[in-house]
């Protein structure tokens, strides 16, 4: 398993711990009723679950998985998939934590956009038919 995918699902188990732990307290919350500021934990559980475990976790299994070049390196240029992880991450911390502040949520957008970007750019080679390239 190349380390970049070991990375990212690295990563989208330390965010599945945080959706873990955010979901029992605001479970806990909704059961005994601890403090109602409590509910400004959803946002952070629902973006941290969705983009932080799921998406992370699909993505990372799916640089691995998917065919290798024949030739050079075996799944395209490491800085741009370095460049990925990083992007995402960052991406998914300020979206979670943005906290009402919409430019830190945009900005949160753009760079979880940019790294799903570079995610397809490095895949997108890679998904080819070896038959087609027989002369």
């Amino acid at each position: 398993m190349p380390a970049i995918s070991i990375w990212m699902i690295r990563l989208s188990f330390l965010f599945f711990l945080i959706t873990v732990i955010s979901g029992a307290i605001l479970l806990l919350n909704k059961a005994f009723q601890f403090h109602p500021g409590i509910w400004a934990l959803l946002p952070i559980h629902i973006e941290v679950a969705m983009l932080g475990w799921v998406l992370q976790f699909v993505l990372g299994t799916a640089y691995w998985m998917f065919p290798r070049f024949l030739e050079g390196p075996a799944r395209g240029n490491i800085k741009a998939a370095i460049w990925m992880v990083v992007f995402l991450n960052s991406g998914i911390l300020l979206s979670a934590f943005a906290m009402g502040n919409e430019w830190v949520l945009f900005t949160g957008r753009i760079l979880l956009s940019a790294g799903v970007v570079i995610f397809v750019l490095i895949i997108r080679n890679r998904v080819v038919s070896y038959r087609n390239l027989q002369d």
